[in-house]
């Protein structure tokens, strides 16, 4: 699944989005980014724990939750946390991290749980230990001191979670700021240069066993390209000779946080078979590509027949993560139920417009496909109406 292109489109201004941004932004606003640097941030995030498949996220310093909102299209992600020390912006947030209508027509194939904590990052609450991803979203430099000294050995010594994400402000970018004076919000305690930034990174990477990925977001002009990208970006890995237990750096306090709320969202109740899945879904684009045909995707082959490619019907799949090789595995089903699938295994063919609509798509199976194997498509390859009890894709 994609960022939402709503979310990234620069038009689209949001005052549940824009509220928490203005109190850091006031620097960034003077040079004009496009989509919005924050939206940048969020993109950036999501994308990276998009490959990471990881089941369990934790947003600290959550403030008003924008990052959990997109965070929550996450596929792979059964629970999602945010911790903050603000107790009343929690609680006027909670709301806004409701299932939404279209969360109940086409609900999630994993089940989610979204809960909200009240509580110091800097206290080891066990429920967090272990953990597959923290974020920390422009949040140490708020940081003083002493508590930035303090957050290595909680978070990667106690909670090592496999993989942790930082953002912050590039301070070499900040002469591109002309009303600037100082650091970009007044309650920043630092910011650092980059040199400044991956020192302390690396230096925790190698203290708790962690390797160290850098990037960034927010591009300088093309004569300034030097100083570097306005928001720069750590993506520390948990290495796998890093020992499984956590660290004892501190003992742990049980459960020093405050549960706020929890929203549960709506999950699809499975009744079929993955193979069947794979079939249902797969027939449905079948069929509507062949009546509403893509240039790109269905095309006729040299005796009129039309051929969809398997590629593109996994472009559309919900359920492409969930097979390790999806086309090699919908080519199987397909195969194995009776629909005619081209020599080099790459595209399903079916009749072209001119022909019967009663014309069977179908063709004998090879190997294990019998007379059962396709009780479940009809002549024209359209599966027919599904019971109460069987998956229906047409949502």
């Amino acid at each position: 699944m994609n960022l939402p292109e709503a979310f990234m489109s620069s038009d689209c201004e949001s005052s549940d989005f824009n509220s928490a941004e203005n109190d850091s932004r006031d620097a960034e606003s003077d040079i004009k980014f496009t989509p919005p640097l924050f939206r940048q941030r969020y993109a950036r995030v999501f994308e990276i724990l998009m490959t990471e498949d990881a089941t369990s996220v934790a947003d600290f310093g959550c403030s008003e939750c924008q990052a959990l909102r997109i965070l929550r299209n996450l596929t792979s992600v059964e629970l999602l946390c945010g911790v903050d020390i603000d107790r009343s912006v929690l609680e006027n947030r909670i709301q806004g991290l409701q299932p939404l209508i279209t969360d109940y027509v086409c609900p999630r194939l994993r089940p989610l749980k979204i809960q909200l904590f009240h509580g110091d990052i800097l206290k080891i609450d066990q429920r967090f230990i272990g953990i597959d991803a923290v974020t920390m979203i422009e949040v140490i430099e708020h940081l003083n001191s002493e508590d930035l000294e303090k957050l290595p050995g909680v978070l990667f010594g106690q909670l090592h979670p496999k993989i942790v994400i930082f953002t912050t402000p590039n301070a070499e970018f900040n002469v591109l700021f002309p009303n600037l004076l100082g650091f970009r919000h007044p309650d920043h305690k630092f910011e650092w240069t980059r040199l400044q930034f991956s020192s302390w990174c690396d230096q925790v990477g190698r203290q708790y066993g962690y390797s160290v990925e850098y990037g960034g977001v927010g591009d300088p002009p093309e004569d300034k390209v030097s100083v570097g990208f306005c928001s720069q970006i750590a993506v520390f890995r948990r290495s796998e000779n890093r020992p499984s237990e956590p660290l004892a750096t501190q003992s742990v306090d049980c459960e020093p946080y405050r549960l706020i709320g929890e929203v549960f969202y709506p999950t699809f109740l499975k009744t079929t078979t993955l193979e069947e899945d794979l079939l249902y879904e797969a027939v449905y684009f079948v069929n509507l590509l062949r009546r509403n045909p893509k240039d790109d995707a269905s095309e006729p082959n040299e005796h009129g027949s039309r051929v969809v490619r398997l590629e593109e019907l996994k472009s559309y799949s919900r359920l492409q993560h969930t097979v390790e090789d999806y086309v090699v595995k919908l080519r199987e089903v397909m195969r194995n139920s009776g629909y005619c699938i081209s020599e080099d295994g790459q595209t399903v063919i079916f009749p072209g417009d001119d022909e019967k609509e009663d014309d069977d798509i179908s063709c004998d199976a090879e190997g294990d496909g019998d007379s059962t194997d396709r009780s479940n498509a009809s002549a024209d390859g359209v599966i027919p109406a599904v019971s109460e009890e069987e998956e229906n894709w047409d949502l």
